[in-house]
């Protein structure tokens, strides 16, 4: 995105394609073929609660004009791109001039070591975690943001900040409002596109998840037991290119070990080794089921030796 103007800076010089022309209403925008067009109505964007959250936002700090003249530059397509990244929404937003406007809607990003302490918290609430893998977010996902001091979503529209071209005192200008509507489009069918303003995509936010939780099964892992069988266990082997011959021969001493089936020292120890099952949502627990799967086999085992 080009450098954008401090307040009170005039606009770029005229220049590029416009969808105007001679004889064009100078009291109307210039019309975009092919702009940013917002496809939700505002009740459809109200009926999802994270739309609804960024939609109260642009209520609440722009004018009630800018507001109504902002809404009809996103139903009419007047942005010609537009894009989300970190901490900012940027767009380039068509009005009476040639040239667009270069226009900015920014939120600060959270920082790592506030989503680290996220991450963690998530990694503790499977509800919220099994959610984000379907592409959700949860109503009361700002508790697991409260805790650490951070917003998923800003808490007043002081946290919010526009840059815009035009230069409108006060910040809110018909076309930061445009692109804010056209966010909280996106939000009904995207709820995590505000993971990606904050400062951490969807996927990022996935592996980050997913590189914890194997660290953590890391240091959980309990050793695998092995039994020891004097003669047998102890018996020393040479290397395979050596006892090629004779692998698959019984050794003699095989014939003199009296091994009858029963329990061992430890319950499980493959299941221990793996750790916690890595399907947290799931509706029965894996682990517990195979132990008990385990349990049985071995238990009809003994039953016939």
């Amino acid at each position: 995105m080009s450098r954008l103007p401090q307040p009170g800076q005039p606009g770029g010089q005229p220049g590029g394609r416009s969808g105007g022309g001679r004889g064009a209403d100078p009291s109307k925008p210039r019309r975009v073929r092919g702009g940013v067009r917002l496809g939700r109505t505002l009740e459809v964007m109200s009926q999802s609660w994270s739309s609804s959250r960024w939609l109260w936002l642009i209520e609440d700090a722009a004018s009630g004009d800018t507001i109504t003249s902002g809404l009809e530059y996103a139903q009419l397509g007047q942005t010609r791109s537009m894009g989300v990244g970190r901490g900012v929404i940027s767009g380039r937003v068509q009005g009476r001039r040639v040239r667009a406007y270069e226009t900015a809607i920014r939120v600060e990003a959270i920082q790592d070591g506030a989503w680290e302490m996220v991450e963690r918290a998530l990694l503790d609430s499977a509800s919220h975690t099994s959610r984000l893998a379907a592409g959700e977010l949860t109503s009361n996902i700002e508790d697991v943001f409260a805790p650490h001091g951070v917003r998923l979503f800003p808490g007043s529209p002081l946290e919010v900040g526009i840059a815009c071209e035009c230069g409108k005192e006060g910040g809110w200008c018909k076309h930061a409002v445009a692109l804010a509507y056209l966010f909280a489009g996106q939000l009904v069918d995207d709820p995590l596109a505000m993971l990606a303003l904050r400062g951490c995509p969807i996927g990022e936010l996935r592996e980050r998840l997913r590189s914890r939780r194997e660290v953590s099964r890391q240091r959980e892992a309990i050793p695998v037991y092995v039994a020891h069988l004097e003669g047998l266990s102890d018996r020393a082997s040479g290397a395979l290119e050596e006892e090629l011959e004779d692998f698959w021969e019984t050794p003699e001493s095989l014939e003199e070990v009296d091994l009858p089936i029963e329990a061992g020292e430890v319950s499980h120890p493959l299941l221990r080794r793996l750790g916690q099952s890595p399907f947290a949502a799931s509706r029965f627990p894996l682990v517990g089921l195979l132990a008990t799967c385990y349990d049985l086999i071995g238990a009809r085992a003994r039953a016939e030796d």
